[in-house]
């Protein structure tokens, strides 16, 4: 949008004031109000450069969410100090589940987004930083077979079969001799979500006992999510994670399908609780947002394997914090990765599987 000084005196149309002066407005607000408390801190001085002034907005070409930001304000900073800025930008927010400070905001009508999200980076003695709610898509694999036995499993016992070059695999009968798995071990599948009937995975589903021998439309367990039996759906924040696109159960086929039982096929592991967390709708698309609620809570019931099987958008900030609290508490992240046969060394694009801010 045009970055002008017209004065507008029609009040009407504050929404549409200039993005400069709006938030040279905001910024004298601030420091008229709140002057001794904006001093220079030890993490203004350290903020990273994508915090630091910039120069004019930019563009967003990544895929995001129309009208969505993500903002973390610092921890320095006043309530009353928030409440001016989304006062200002925002229409209305909410604050993200689980751990996460973050908060997700839709902009006034008639904003425009870059603007907006370039007035908040601005603002970086009260805001940690802002970043477009980006969209994250199931990965797609570039092969895969479609028999439902074992013996077309090459990627798990590779005998040569279709050609294929014996031994170049994961050697799991091998490791089936140690162990096939345990229900103990949660491996949390944040995807489309999971046929909760199908054959090969309905003794394989984590079950949240609390709520499964507690009271109907009750948080038993105090989490946030009432009756999340089986786990949640983020998509429309319910505890129905039936899958709706088929990428989900096909990923907790792959990493648990029951093993040895004379049907189908076999997973890594034979014997896993796969907790389903529905993230990506039925197009198999998703928001930051929701996979950050989606992470934290993995997390927070004990999930030691996080599977994220998709990817895109841009850096985010919100992920990568949600990450590092999931790895703090023990919990392995596995991300998609190599389907669209990109360096990870120099990709900008694989996330979460790179997550450099580069």
């Amino acid at each position: 949008s045009s970055i002008g000084f017209t004065a507008d005196t029609d009040s009407s149309h504050e929404d549409l004031m200039p993005p400069l002066r709006k938030l040279a407005v905001v910024l004298l607000c601030v420091f008229l109000a709140y002057a001794p408390i904006l001093a220079v801190s030890p993490q203004a001085k350290a903020a990273p450069p994508a915090a630091r002034l910039m120069m004019a907005p930019q563009a967003i070409t990544r895929s995001h969410k129309p009208g969505e930001l993500l903002v973390k304000f610092r921890s320095t900073a006043q309530r009353s100090q928030r409440d001016v800025v989304l006062q200002a930008f925002s229409k209305n927010n909410k604050k993200l589940r689980g751990r996460s400070n973050a908060e997700k905001i839709t902009i006034k009508d008639n904003s425009d987004l870059a603007d907006t999200l370039f007035n908040l980076r601005q603002l970086n003695l009260v805001v940690e930083w802002a970043e477009p709610n980006y969209i994250v898509t199931r990965s797609v694999q570039s092969s895969q077979p479609n028999d439902p036995q074992f013996a077309a499993q090459w990627a798990l016992a590779n005998t040569g079969q279709n050609g294929g070059v014996s031994g170049a695999d994961i050697g799991a009968p091998a490791g089936w001799q140690t162990t096939t798995g345990s229900h103990q071990t949660i491996i949390a599948v944040i995807d489309t979500g999971i046929d909760l009937t199908h054959p090969d995975l309905r003794n394989n589903l984590w079950r949240n006992e609390a709520e499964a021998t507690g009271q109907s439309v009750r948080d038993d367990d105090g989490n946030g999510y009432p009756d999340d039996v089986r786990g949640w759906n983020f998509v429309s924040d319910t505890n129905n994670v039936t899958d709706d696109q088929g990428h989900g159960t096909q990923m907790s086929g792959i990493i648990a399908a029951e093993g040895n039982n004379a049907a189908g096929v076999s997973g890594v592991l034979w014997h896993a609780a796969i907790m389903p967390i529905k993230a990506l709708d039925s197009s198999a698309s998703g928001t930051i947002a929701n996979v950050v609620e989606a992470i934290d809570y993995a997390t927070q019931n004990h999930a030691a394997v996080i599977n994220c099987s998709f990817g895109g958008g841009g850096y985010s900030n919100a992920m990568y914090e949600a990450i590092e609290r999931a790895s703090t508490s023990g919990a392995l992240v596995v991300a998609a990765a190599g389907n669209s046969g990109e360096d990870l060394r120099s990709s900008r694009t694989t996330r979460p599987a790179t997550r450099s801010a580069t």
